[in-house]
């Protein structure tokens, strides 16, 4: 694996079982888990995002997401982390804190 990096993936690359492989020789695999109300809200306005179709609420797309990757990314990681509304660096400091307990 790479030391001292951090590999940021888009989501949907938990979705082939090779990538799959990849992660899992490549060192700890982290796990941002959000909620769904929090996702939706993070969503709402972004007409950006290709996943995200005009003829479905955010809301729906969101749970069809969550459904087929979630236990994707719970079976592979290493170390899960309850995203809420705080900043990028309280999270980063949380994941930080739970790596440094772990033997890497």
């Amino acid at each position: 694996g790479v030391r001292g990096a951090v590999i940021a993936t888009g989501g949907g690359i938990i979705l082939a079982e090779g990538n799959r492989k990849v992660m899992r020789k490549s060192g700890s695999v982290v796990y941002l888990r959000a909620s769904q109300s929090l996702l939706c809200e993070r969503l709402e306005n972004c007409q950006s995002r290709p996943l995200l179709d005009a003829n479905r609420t955010v809301a729906q797309t969101v749970a069809d997401i969550l459904e087929t990757r979630a236990p994707l990314y719970a079976a592979e990681a290493d170390i899960t982390v309850d995203v809420r509304a705080e900043s990028a660096s309280k999270t980063a400091a949380k994941i930080y804190a739970l790596l440094d307990t772990q033997i890497l």
